[in-house]
Formats: C-alpha cells, sequence, structure tokens
C-alpha cells in the first residue's frame, strides 16, 4: 500500500461517500484555495456541535503505523482552546482518540487519550497554509507506542512511550470535536494524504504536495462502452461532470472486455514543467444498474500516450444501485496508485506525460446487468523541483496499490 488516501476536496461535493466518509455542517468552497481549485472550509461554529468531515481510511480499526498530512489556514482562530484534527476508532465526528487543538493565540497542542504531549507549537499567523502531520503506530508494546506531530515538517510534540488503548479507523477534521461551546472560528482545510508503513516508497510522513484532478475531455484508445441516461453526444462527456452528477448521464456495459479509454485536459499553468509527481491515482463513481444475481467487474486503466502500457486496478466489484466512490465498500481509497509511469518503474511521471495520460475502464467480469460509470479521473500529487544543488529523493520501482506488485 503506502499512499492509503489522497484529497484535495477537487469533487466539490460535502456529500457523504463523494470524496470522504460523512460530513456534517462542513462546506467546499473556491475563494480560498491551497492548490486546485477547492477547499474544504469549517465555519459557523454552534455551541456543543461538532462540524467537519470524516474519513475511513482502513476496512477495520488498524495499530498502523500511519502517517498524515493536511494543510489548514485559519482566518479566524477559535476564542479558546478547540479540538480541530483528531484520528477516532469509530465513524464519528466527536471522542477522537490522538488530537490536536488550537487556540486564540494559534498555538497547537497535541494529546492522547492519557493527556498533553510535549510543548506546543510555535504561534501560527492568520491567513497562512501550515501543513500539520500525525505519527499514529500502536505496533509496539504498550509503553512504547509511538504518538507525533508535525507542523511544517518539523516534530512540535511527540513520545514513543504511550498507552494506546484503541487502534485508529479515520481521520477527523473540522471544529468542536469535543463538542466544546464554541461559536468563534474559521478555517480552511486543502490537500490531505495518509501514508501507512508498507511497501517501499511514501512508506512515512506524505511529501509536500499540491493536488489538482484532470479529467476526461476527448476520446482515447478505446471507445466502446454505451451512453445512459442525458446523453451528451460523445462517451468521454458522459463522465467529466464536477461533481459527477450520478444517474444524470454515464456509460454502461454488461460485456467483458469492453473498454472506455479518454484523454484528459491539460495540466493546469501551476504545476510546473519541473514539478515533481509523487502520486498520481485514478478515481472512479460507479454502480450497478440492478443489484440481483451475480454483479459485473470492473477495473480502472491508464497509460502515458495513446497506444502506450497500460496499468490496471484490482477488480472492482459494482454490486450496488449506489453510486459509490472507488470501492464496493465504506472505504474511498483510490485502488489504482502509481508512484511513476506505467510499466517504467524507474521512469518518474512529467508534467508532458500527464498531458498525454490516458484514463479508463474495462468490464474485466461481465453479467446480465451493467455496469455503470458517471465519472472518472486522475488524482495528482505533485510539488516544486527542489532548489538546484538540493539532493533529490531516490525514485523507487511504481507500485500498483493493492495489486500485489
Amino acid at each position: 500500500m503506502a499512499r492509503l488516501w489522497s484529497c484535495g476536496f477537487e469533487l466539490n461535493s460535502t456529500l457523504g461517500g463523494m470524496e470522504v466518509s460523512a460530513t456534517s455542517n462542513f462546506s467546499v468552497q473556491s475563494t480560498t484555495v491551497r492548490s486546485g481549485g477547492f477547499a474544504g472550509q469549517t465555519v459557523n461554529l454552534v455551541s456543543g456541535v461538532a462540524r467537519g468531515f470524516v474519513e475511513q481510511f482502513i476496512a477495520a480499526a488498524g495499530n498502523g503505523p500511519f502517517f498524515t498530512r493536511k494543510y489548514v489556514r485559519f482566518a479566524t482562530f477559535p476564542s479558546a482552546e478547540n479540538r480541530i484534527m483528531g484520528l477516532n476508532d469509530t465513524l464519528a465526528l466527536a471522542g477522537t482518540d490522538v488530537y490536536i487543538t488550537a487556540d486564540n493565540g494559534g498555538l497547537l497542542r497535541l494529546y492522547d487519550e492519557d493527556g498533553v504531549i510535549g510543548s506546543p507549537s510555535s504561534a501560527l499567523s492568520l491567513n497562512v497554509w501550515y501543513a500539520v502531520g500525525f505519527q499514529y503506530d500502536r505496533t509496539p508494546a504498550a509503553g512504547s507506542q509511538v504518538v507525533r506531530a508535525r507542523l511544517d515538517d518539523t516534530e512540535f510534540a511527540g513520545a514513543a512511550t504511550r498507552n494506546l488503548s484503541v487502534a485508529a479507523l479515520c481521520l477527523v477534521c473540522g471544529g468542536n470535536l469535543a463538542l466544546e461551546a464554541q461559536t468563534v472560528g474559521s478555517w480552511f482545510w486543502d490537500d490531505f494524504a495518509i501514508n501507512d508503513g508498507t511497501g517501499s516508497i511514501q512508506t512515512s510522513f506524505p511529501d509536500e504536495q499540491e493536488v489538482i484532478h484532470q479529467r476526461p475531455n476527448a476520446v482515447g484508445d478505446n471507445n466502446v462502452w454505451a451512453r445512459g441516461g442525458t446523453d451528451s453526444g460523445a462517451n468521454w462527456s458522459q463522465v467529466e461532470e464536477n461533481p459527477p452528477n450520478d444517474v444524470t448521464d454515464y456509460v454502461q456495459s454488461n460485456t467483458a472486455g469492453q473498454i472506455d479509454d479518454y484523454n484528459c485536459e491539460a495540466t493546469p499553468a501551476a504545476l510546473a514543467s519541473d514539478d515533481v509527481i509523487n502520486v498520481v491515482q485514478v478515481g472512479v463513481r460507479c454502480a450497478v444498474d440492478v443489484a440481483t444475481g451475480a454483479d459485473p467487474d470492473i477495473v480502472l486503466r491508464i497509460e502515458a500516450s495513446a497506444l502506450g502500457t497500460i496499468e490496471e486496478s484490482p477488480a472492482i466489484d459494482v454490486n450496488s444501485t449506489t453510486w459509490r466512490t472507488n470501492n464496493a465498500g465504506a472505504v474511498l481509497n483510490y485502488l489504482l496508485t502509481l508512484y511513476d509511469k506505467p510499466g517504467a518503474p524507474a521512469d518518474a511521471w512529467t508534467k508532458a506525460d500527464l498531458d498525454t495520460m490516458q484514463i479508463g475502464q474495462r468490464e474485466s467480469v461481465s453479467d446480465t446487468h451493467f455496469a455503470r460509470v458517471t465519472a472518472v479521473w486522475a488524482l495528482v500529487s505533485h510539488k516544486p523541483a527542489p532548489p538546484a544543488g538540493a539532493e533529490l529523493p531516490l525514485t523507487t520501482a511504481m507500485t500498483l496499490t493493492g495489486a500485489g506488485h
């Protein structure tokens, strides 16, 4: 695995199960963003009410190690210390087990169930984006378990002497996460990543990143699936809406081997030609037309250029008439994750590659019922190139998440 989940709120939706597992009084807006076109916002706090989002990043609560990175920007600080982010063992906003608070002076503090850990961070300034990260590791024996927090890649609090009573299931971000009596505060969220310790790359704290989505904008190598719902006139234009419009228009297939591939829109100017591409992931929004009997399977596809080497995801069992993102279960993690170009484990992605990339899907197991796809996109995590003379990280072999190679 390594990279479990990435998010920049680029699907422009607060619908639970669309881009995060659940939301409560949480907004997505396009005015104050760090990268891409959208970012989340916590605002309009109500006394005693938790507000924010929950993302379940693992099927069952686990011991880790887990590493998170997210960017937060305060327009106003809370008027008193307020729980704003944490890891929880249940799919709930309140009751986080390891968490960070912010106070009216812009200080962050790290806690677990036994109390505060270390010292506060340096004071944050208003209207500045900051990277905040957790390390959570319950795999050592009790009394040697690890909780750490970083601010802009520098640890401000941490200990390897903790006794954590519960495993971690989900990431929670927002305000009043301890049901505080807080009504003051406005802060923004963007560019999330969660890693675990498996594999050989992205096995610690996620790198600096900016998250963008690239969506279909033209026909690719294959164009076989049928159009359903409102007919836009082309297969690619059935699957490029943002946010995804689910049943309004889609493509569908009930025949194994049928493929749709799509060229993607050009990368934005904010992604420079020498940027480092950390991760490329293919996402999908899919459903089945009838949920009885056997169900069809699909796999996601990616290639760096037309008629290029294809990488495919593990099979997705399309078994629900409810539209779902990336998977058939509760976890929204991407199933097709690449760190290098398809078929080229020592060849890093470039902006030029992304501009010729194709993504799509293939029906891998057929059924009389139709697998339907309403949206496909590529999530790209990138960062500025290091200054001249700086040491670049080693590029390791391309890993296809969940595919066993």
